[in-house]
């Protein structure tokens, strides 16, 4: 296991320095594609919407940043085996491996964009709290969530090529329906594009956390046995097609 984790660690690493080699600001392009969104949009969709501008902007730059991580993980999960197929052919290494750097990969960039976002908010003067440590408690269930949705989307996209394109595009629309951009109001919570979004959970857990806000103490509890319930089922889906894998390449 502790094997598998490394090798992800050095295919994630190695990922990265891949596409940024000899860029100026290499992974920072990131963070600056988000910086810019918000400092372009920030002000237009508040005036939009009605909302101060100073609650606002940490709204939308914290729900672009997890956002950004989940679609990020998502999205390029499709390709995760069909990019490494010989490793897979050769059965060298674990296929989990490949979903394991996607995560751990996307998860650099989201740090990185976390303290690019969070510094330049506080430095604007913008009034928020520091992070709590129960913001790194609450993370872990999410990673294993969107774990399994790596798994689950490199398997389909596998299996049955055109998935990957019809992914891509519920991604897109999944954006508009999540409140990333737009908040919530008590009418709103009720309706099944909301309560049933488990995006919505995804993105709006930690982003309360860092706005500092409060969370049921139902969320603390449920939150890890899902995510751990996630974690399992993606190793056990893994090694109940792992021998097909070889077969769908």
């Amino acid at each position: 296991m502790l094997a598998n984790l490394v090798t992800a660690y050095h295919f994630a690493v190695f990922e990265i320095h891949g596409r940024f080699k000899r860029s100026v600001l290499g992974i920072l392009w990131y963070a600056l594609s988000t910086l810019v969104i918000v400092l372009g949009l920030g002000p237009l969709y508040a005036s939009i919407f009605g909302h101060p501008l100073d609650e606002y902007f940490g709204y939308l730059a914290f729900g672009l940043v997890f956002w950004n991580f989940f679609q990020g993980v998502i999205s390029e999960s499709t390709a995760a085996y069909q990019s490494n197929h010989t490793y897979i052919k050769d059965m060298v290494i674990h296929p989990a491996v490949f979903n394991v750097a996607v995560v751990i990969k996307h998860s650099f960039i989201w740090l990185q964009n976390i303290v690019v976002v969070y510094g330049l908010l506080m430095v604007i003067g913008f009034g928020f709290t520091l992070p709590s440590i129960w913001f790194f408690v609450y993370f872990g269930p999410v990673v294993m969530v969107v774990l399994f949705g790596s798994v689950a989307s490199a398997l389909i996209s596998l299996r049955y090529r055109d998935f990957a394109n019809i992914i891509n595009l519920l991604l897109q629309i999944l954006f508009f329906l999540t409140p990333i951009m737009w908040k919530t109001r008590p009418d709103i919570l009720g309706l099944s594009v909301v309560k049933y979004n488990p995006v919505f959970y995804l993105v709006s857990l930690p982003r309360n956390l860092l706005l500092g806000e409060n969370i049921s103490i139902w969320v603390t509890v449920l939150s890890w046995p899902v995510g751990l319930c996630c974690l399992w089922a993606s190793f056990w889906i893994i090694e109940k097609y792992r021998r097909e894998l070889v077969f769908w390449l």
